[in-house]
């Protein structure tokens, strides 16, 4: 008596393309810690904007030091005062832009990560594991004589 072909794949073929996706879903992950590392160092340009600021500042205060000398008038005074302002404001938005691009940095690598990897784990890995122990289970009944081989 001869069985018609089984509903499962070949032990070949099941290897073959757990080796793909597991390479689909390894990919995706280094891609989207590649990603998120990359956006993660345009930190370092907010970094550059505080130091503009601090140094913005500096600036500020030597005006302001200019307008306490008697001849020169309150002019240079009032515009370090200003300058010094927008020095703070500068510092500010550097720093916050660096938190922003940081979280950035950190969804869009896990979004990378998880979203192509989702399909694969959420619906092939139960398959392949139902599979795997259907085959276990066959195999376990042909070892101990409860099924025949033919």
């Amino acid at each position: 008596m001869r069985l018609e072909a089984s509903p499962l794949p070949r032990r070949k073929t099941t290897r073959v393309l757990d080796v793909l996706l597991t390479l689909w879903v390894a990919s995706w992950i280094a891609i989207g810690v590649l990603a998120g590392n990359e956006l993660r160092e345009l930190r370092s340009l907010s970094e550059t904007v505080v130091g503009a600021g601090t140094a913005l500042d500096q600036t500020g205060r030597a005006l302001e030091t200019i307008g306490e000398v008697p001849l020169v008038g309150e002019g240079p005074g009032e515009l370090g005062r200003r300058v010094r302002e927008e020095a703070a404001e500068v510092q500010a938005a550097g720093r916050s832009s660096s938190e922003s691009i940081r979280n950035l940095g950190l969804l869009l690598g896990l979004a990378i990560a998880v979203i192509p990897a989702t399909p694969v784990l959420g619906f092939y890995l139960p398959l392949r594991l139902r599979r795997a122990r259907e085959a276990g289970a066959l195999a376990e009944r042909l070892a101990t004589g409860g099924l025949d081989p033919d």
